[in-house]
């Protein structure tokens, strides 16, 4: 089928809509966010006109059908386009109306949790870590929810932080699983760091210094101030 007008700055109008019967891919220009009036042969010998979108989501293109045009004018498809733009910039799948949001499964989670915790700091400790740290979880589908996704936000925070969250994640996750919004849960392929992976050396005194040091008394003092310091690790 031929395509016309993808590339211009020319806007489709609502006249040209009712009266274009040449098949084929109408764009509506520039700033048209993908919308496309698609013309086709009707076995009754006329034409069929409907609006289609062509749109990247997730990083994939796809064509999202917004309906046909006798129940569908040229304003209202724009709408949806905008709307459908909008929504994938936000890393929200257009095409899926019937699932909910990684945030609004947490709040969810949260309800369900909050009658066994004592106080709101449970509360506002899920609250904060997860939006600092995970901020970018909260606009997407549970169901686009990858653990590649999951992993890039518990790289850049503690291990005590990473491993709570990844819990809370998890948390989200299986309740999508129980009310059927995914089939799986990604946490439970989630590698966390090793507390000592991000260990820092210091370095080793220069080999005069040590001598020096080791000819004072400072060394008895050295050795006093490192068994106290063990003490005080175990004890």
């Amino acid at each position: 089928m031929n395509v016309y007008g993808t590339n211009g700055n020319n806007r489709l109008t609502a006249t040209f809509v009712r009266q274009i019967k040449r098949p084929g891919v109408y764009g509506d220009g520039r700033g048209g966010h993908g919308l496309q009036l698609v013309v086709q042969e009707a076995k009754d010998g006329g034409v069929r006109k409907s609006w289609v979108q062509r749109i990247r989501v997730n990083g994939r293109v796809t064509n999202i059908g917004l309906g046909p045009t006798w129940d569908v004018g040229l304003a209202e498809a724009r709408d949806m386009a905008l709307e459908n733009h909008r929504s994938a910039r936000r890393g929200i799948d257009p095409r899926r109306p019937d699932t909910v949001t990684f945030a609004e499964a947490l709040e969810e989670v949260i309800d369900a949790q909050r009658p066994g915790w004592k106080g709101d700091k449970t509360e506002r400790i899920w609250r904060s870590q997860l939006a600092n740290y995970c901020g970018r979880l909260m606009p997407m589908p549970v169901d686009a929810i990858t653990a590649k996704d999951i992993q890039a936000c518990l790289k850049d925070s503690s291990a005590n932080i990473s491993k709570n969250n990844r819990q809370r994640i998890g948390a989200v996750m299986k309740w999508a699983v129980v009310e059927g919004y995914r089939a799986d849960d990604p946490t439970t392929s989630i590698v966390l760091p090793r507390n000592g992976d991000h260990t820092k050396h210091l370095e080793a005194m220069p080999h005069s210094d040590e001598a020096a040091y080791q000819r004072s008394d400072l060394m008895e003092k050295r050795a006093a101030m490192m068994d106290a310091w063990a003490k005080y690790l175990i004890g």
